[in-house]
């Protein structure tokens, strides 16, 4: 009988300790500015057909800080604001890649690359147990999306690639989109070109169609015209390769002396 009150005793100790433990607060305030400013990029997404959205895209065009702290911060308000405010838009968080982990990844990677393997041989299962044994604590997807998207574009079209070679107006566009908004994203600005790349096969697909239904015997013309799409590290590169060649990205007559 005595254990029992004891037990009762020590447990309301312990849960009065818990509740007069103050709560850590945040270092981090947010502002009307910033939530109007969140629902302002939020409803351009909206507006552009897009109910799906990464928090890494917004973030992109929300701040230009590195700070891991103050990104959780506001992405954990962005979470409150769509689910208040959204309720259509579906959130897709993404946990934020270090450069660590990057270089873990990457030494795999090369690792494999030593053995002689090629892009498409590669065994994920063996890299992803090599990647946990270096310390890392990433699921399979989310390196081969990381490979994919930003450290190795070969791996879009498995050991049939080539440098890829951008048209005059793809050049453009990307340095228009990155005039225009700074803070855009090389994923978003890669998946903008890809609509545009999906619509032309689509249209290719449709006169090829044509052309064979009048029978046209042309060999270029019933050639596959298939453009392949373009990753976010090969626009990245583009970009990179440009601004170092020109001053300023609303330089447009030195772009247009350009060689491509």
């Amino acid at each position: 009988m005595n254990s029992f009150f004891g037990r009762l005793v020590l447990k309301k100790r312990n849960s009065e300790t818990m509740n007069s433990t103050p709560k850590k607060k945040s270092q981090f305030t947010w502002s009307i500015e910033d939530e109007s400013r969140m629902n302002y990029i939020i409803s351009e997404f909206i507006n552009s057909g897009k109910f799906e959205i990464n928090f890494k895209d917004i973030w992109s065009q929300f701040s230009d800080s590195q700070e891991i702290e103050y990104r959780r911060f506001v992405q954990k308000m962005c979470k409150k604001l769509v689910q208040s405010h959204h309720p259509k838009v579906k959130l897709v968080i993404s946990r934020h890649w270090t450069k660590y982990e990057e270089k873990l990844l990457k030494d795999v990677l090369v690792e494999e690359i030593k053995m002689g393997k090629e892009t498409c041989e590669i065994k994920w299962d063996d890299v992803l147990s090599k990647f946990k044994e270096k310390g890392g604590e990433r699921d399979k997807k989310a390196l081969q999306e990381r490979y994919r998207n930003y450290i190795h574009p070969k791996v879009f079209v498995p050991g049939d690639r080539k440098r890829y070679i951008f048209s005059k107006e793809q050049t453009r566009a990307i340095i228009d989109y990155k005039a225009n908004n700074s803070k855009i994203g090389w994923k978003e600005i890669s998946e903008k070109l890809n609509e545009v790349i999906d619509m032309q096969n689509m249209l290719n697909k449709m006169t090829d169609k044509k052309n064979r239904l009048n029978e046209v015997i042309d060999n270029k013309a019933n050639v596959k015209r298939i453009m392949p799409h373009c990753t976010p590290n090969q626009v990245r590169n583009k970009y990179n390769t440009l601004i170092n060649r020109i001053k300023e990205p609303s330089d447009l007559l030195a772009f247009e002396l350009m060689n491509f």
